[in-house]
């Protein structure tokens, strides 16, 4: 990660008529990259400037699904809509702190009924996940909410299910 310098840019040190010194010059080049990177002491860059739609997808049973290079996000947040007639939706997600390498042993995120909607919400730090369920038989799924085992410095995650499920998936919030 590129080291982000304060005192390299201050007012005293670039002024009319100064020269830019070797350090002056680097931290002009270097610190908007560690801005971008979220470098310790860089001016952090939040809300929308951070907000990544992944992408909508099919989730078929028995192929996962895996996104990397999540190592700058925080949270996880799903729209899953589950229309397969084969009863109840199981989804099952597993972390992974090298890219992809290999995954944790899978965890649950719950079972979705037929026919019905979630907004699930997952902390990649703490693993305090929440599902906000509907279904066209109920109307109010409930929620269903945890703490799931997360190892530390989490980069990608596998999605699993049981029956086709379809998921429109977003990132938020860089790590500070």
């Amino acid at each position: 990660m590129t080291t982000y310098n304060s005192s390299a840019v201050d007012n005293a040190t670039i002024g009319h008529r100064k020269g830019i010194s070797l350090q002056t010059g680097r931290a002009l080049r270097d610190n908007p990259l560690a801005i971008g990177e979220g470098s310790a002491g860089a001016p952090r860059i939040v809300g929308a400037a951070l907000d990544t739609h992944i992408g909508g997808f099919l989730l078929v049973s028995a192929t996962p699904l895996t996104l990397t290079d999540l190592d700058r996000h925080k949270t996880i947040v799903m729209d899953a809509m589950h229309t397969n007639f084969g009863g109840s939706a199981f989804l099952v997600i597993e972390y992974s702190n090298n890219n992809g390498s290999s995954f944790s042993t899978g965890q649950s995120l719950g079972s979705y009924p037929l026919l019905s909607y979630a907004k699930l919400r997952l902390d990649l730090v703490t693993g305090l996940f929440k599902a906000f369920k509907a279904s066209t038989a109920t109307f109010d799924g409930g929620v269903t909410s945890g703490t799931l085992t997360v190892p530390a410095n989490v980069n990608a995650i596998r999605i699993s299910t049981n029956l086709d499920v379809e998921l429109d998936i977003y990132c938020f919030g860089g790590v500070p």
